[in-house]
């Protein structure tokens, strides 16, 4: 969990100064590692980021042991990061950073 509050820090940080490209990518990895310490108490981990989204829906969002809202803020934002860090044509706004 400390990864994932360092990067909203960072997140709130380069937001606040108009980097809304880096906030999102450090905004997607504070829910991406939140999700990744959940799922440390099933003693899982994955080196891709699809298998943590597959195991944590699986287990969590279809089991009912978490809401599904979250789970389409983590798929919402790693599009959005993706999109942000490897399309040049992409250019995220502000209220996608939010």
């Amino acid at each position: 969990m400390e990864k994932s509050r360092e990067d909203l820090l960072s997140a709130k940080l380069l937001l606040d100064n108009n980097c809304i490209t880096q906030s999102i990518n450090r905004s997607y990895y504070a829910i991406f590692h939140a999700v990744r310490s959940l799922l440390a108490y099933d003693v899982f981990d994955s080196k891709r980021h699809s298998g943590i989204i597959a195991f944590f829906n699986q287990n969590y969002i279809k089991q009912g042991e978490v809401s599904s809202e979250y789970f389409k803020i983590l798929t919402s934002a790693e599009t959005i990061r993706h999109d942000s860090d490897y399309d040049d044509f992409f250019n995220p706004s502000r209220e996608q950073a939010l």
